[in-house]
């Protein structure tokens, strides 16, 4: 079963591994620990990969 957690704003319950609140939007703080500390937005998930891309890319345009 979920673990869920209460909106700071409208104050519902909602499950603790969503980044938002399902009923009002507002943006829910972020748990520290093991699973917390992966949980992070699409703009810094594509950083990420981009940059292990281009990682990857001029150490193949290197080893060539």
């Amino acid at each position: 079963m979920y673990e869920m957690q209460e909106c700071p704003k409208c104050g519902k319950r909602t499950p603790e591994e969503n980044l938002r609140c399902i009923y009002c939007g507002e943006r829910l703080p972020v748990r520290k620990g093991a699973i917390g500390s992966f949980r992070f937005g699409v703009g810094r998930a594509f950083f990420v990969l981009l940059a292990v891309f281009l990682v990857l890319f001029f150490a193949w345009l290197y080893l060539r």
